[in-house]
């Protein structure tokens, strides 16, 4: 009798595979028009997906909440996707995109709360606070849960994460933690003897053109918005 059920919970079970119920997170309807699933083919990334599906990287994110590294995806794996983010992502505000992410934002402090973490981190790193907050005012507005470059960076400091796989996407977007990554990195490109270099290279060069504009326009918000002053 003991075998008869273990032979018919396994039929069951087979039955539901073959449905493609087990393709789809719970709440998602595997025959409904609005979704579709992807199996994920080696060399694939979440951007490339995207892009081939005209879906954002955010989208996919949203919809594939298993998904704990943007960096790291499994080739055979399946994702949900969004039939409809084709027409409707041009009418998309930024507003919505933020609230797509929520799930993944771990950390929302009030400004007064994100410059009290900014002093921290330059208290234990010796760098200006007024710096670390240009740097964040520069890269996303202060924007905890903003993706951009396509979806390859992330956060309120933009941590480029394909350069960086040891981050993940919910460290990226929590303040706190993006902060105290952002005042240790700084500090690992020399920040202590050549702040604007370090600048540079936080984008990754210090001959390209692109990354001196950048470093200014950061020192300009430290100065302007924050009242840095350089030491003589």
């Amino acid at each position: 009798m003991k075998i008869f059920l273990f032979l018919v919970a396994i039929a069951v079970w087979l039955n539901s595979l073959e449905a493609g119920a087990s393709l789809f997170p719970d709440g998602y309807d595997v025959n409904a028009k609005k979704y579709h699933s992807h199996t994920i083919r080696s060399g694939e990334t979440i951007a490339k997906i995207g892009k081939k599906h005209g879906i954002s990287v955010v989208n996919i994110l949203s919809l594939n909440p298993q998904i704990s590294n943007v960096n790291i995806i499994v080739a055979g794996r399946q994702l949900v996707l969004n039939r409809t983010e084709r027409t409707s992502r041009r009418m998309c505000s930024q507003k919505s995109r933020k609230r797509s992410l929520a799930h993944l934002q771990t950390n929302s402090p009030s400004m007064d709360e994100k410059i009290s973490i900014l002093k921290d981190v330059a208290k234990r790193t010796g760098l200006p606070w007024q710096v670390l907050a240009g740097l964040t005012h520069q890269e996303s507005g202060f924007g905890a849960a903003k993706m951009g470059d396509g979806g390859r960076s992330a956060g309120p400091f933009q941590i480029n994460l394909p350069s960086h796989p040891e981050v993940k996407i919910q460290q990226a977007l929590d303040f706190g933690w993006s902060a105290n990554w952002a005042g240790d990195y700084l500090v690992s490109l020399g920040a202590r003897d050549n702040l604007k270099l370090a600048l540079r290279l936080w984008n990754g060069s210090c001959k390209n053109p692109k990354t001196l504009k950048h470093a200014n326009l950061v020192m300009h918000w430290a100065k302007s918005k924050y009242g840095y002053v350089a030491n003589a």
